[in-house]
């Protein structure tokens, strides 16, 4: 995930050292918020520490950080008191609303747990003030739009996400569109309100356990697809295979019925694709369920991809 760190970083040294780029900006009285730039260090210590497994998680994306959270950070959606809870070292208390509720939701699940599952990010890596007010990336000039928001396709080709979760109507709309042109590969989910909205009064409850929700239908953490069978892997391949019919639980089990089946006459011993050896074996011992038997192997081959990403 370092890789992530990387690419923001690049694109803000050349963006900073661009003389006529600083021109526009100063002429539409916009400043970039410096926190990642100024905590570097701090931001890869976070993705390493964070991050550690490989493997799809889902996406919650925000608009972009604001001064008061992760404007002053670096790390998306994290103040510095929730680092305080989640690096060593960290003393600082500057807290924000957003960032709050994130970590209600962290705490609920558990934090190993909710970064096995999830990547934070907003569409556009940094935020911006003008006149000493927050303002958002669709607040700019359209020009500058596509500048702060097209290095997130870059990201998510990094991140290769199970699904995009918008946490903004404004997000919706901009992943619809990379999507309809094209540009976005990712699958995009219905959005959730936004974390500010979130954090208000006694919306805490309700949508902290709707974000848990979101993130147990979705997710399924490194812990258990290390123990994941693959009878499980077939109930649970609709949510992460997005797109995909759900497997009913009779249907997994014929599944498994017939990969173990496979294995005792020895037509299947763990390849990682169907020879057409496989192929004719199975025609001459299945022969009237022989489309399923294959199948069964697509699956299983699929589960094991899949655990070892995890």
């Amino acid at each position: 995930m370092e890789r992530v760190v990387d690419l923001h970083n690049d694109f803000y040294s050349k963006k900073t050292a661009d003389l006529e780029f600083l021109q526009v900006l100063e002429a539409e009285n916009v400043i970039i918020l410096n926190g990642f730039h100024n905590n570097i260090e701090l931001v890869r210590s976070y993705y390493r520490e964070m991050y550690k497994g490989q493997g799809n998680r889902i996406v919650f994306c925000g608009i972009n950080p604001g001064r008061n959270g992760a404007g002053k950070t670096g790390v998306p959606f994290i103040d510095f008191k929730g680092l305080s809870q989640l690096l060593p070292g960290i003393t600082k208390q500057d807290h924000e609303c957003s960032a709050q509720f994130i970590m209600s939701v962290t705490s609920e699940i558990g934090a190993e747990t909710f970064h096995d599952c999830v990547y934070m990010t907003n569409l556009s890596w940094f935020g911006f003030t003008r006149n000493g007010s927050n303002i958002n990336y669709y607040e700019l000039p359209k020009h500058l739009q596509a500048t702060f928001t097209d290095s997130f396709i870059d990201e998510m080709d990094l991140v290769w996400p199970t699904i995009i979760v918008p946490l903004s109507e404004e997000v919706e709309k901009t992943l619809k569109q990379m999507r309809a042109e094209g540009r976005l590969k990712h699958p995009i989910a219905k959005r959730l309100p936004h974390p500010y909205y979130c954090s208000i009064g006694k919306n805490v409850e309700k949508y902290r356990k709707i974000y848990v929700d979101l993130i147990n239908e979705y997710s399924v953490p490194r812990k258990e697809v290390s123990e994941m069978k693959f009878i499980d892997y077939l109930k649970k391949r609709h949510t992460i295979k997005l797109g995909e019919r759900q497997i009913k639980d009779l249907s997994a089990e014929q599944y498994n019925n017939r990969l173990i089946n496979l294995q005792k006459r020895k037509i299947y011993n763990g390849e990682l694709t169907v020879t057409d050896e496989m192929l004719k074996r199975i025609n001459e011992h299945y022969k009237d369920a022989s489309n399923n038997y294959p199948r069964a192997i697509k699956y299983y081959i699929e589960f094991v991809e899949y655990s070892k990403q995890r």
